[in-house]
């Protein structure tokens, strides 16, 4: 994006965390995040690296690290415990994009 507006990357980082509130890589991680959520979440059952694939990750090891830092645990867990909502994440994070 910074390219495309004929800005450094610095000062496009900059403009984002000033009008976001985050910078850009945490605002990426938050949306594979939330991508995935929603679908572990969806009614029908997908496999995990198949959400790894369509939310973002660059694999799976990717996606269960980033998970477990948003969320607190895998998303094997996640997904075997059917939790409603983790405290602090999911439902948080996504009210925050």
């Amino acid at each position: 994006m910074a390219k495309t507006l004929g800005w450094s990357d610095r000062h496009f980082a900059h403009c984002f965390r000033k009008h976001i509130g985050i910078t850009p890589k945490a605002a990426a991680r938050r949306i594979r995040f939330t991508s995935a959520y929603r679908l572990l979440t969806a009614p029908e059952h997908h496999e995990l690296s198949a959400i790894a694939l369509a939310a973002g990750y660059s694999d799976q090891s990717h996606f269960t690290r980033e998970f477990h830092s948003f969320s607190g645990c895998t998303p094997k867990r996640y997904q075997q415990a059917h939790f409603i909502d983790l405290p602090g994440t999911p439902a948080d994070v996504i009210e925050d994009l």
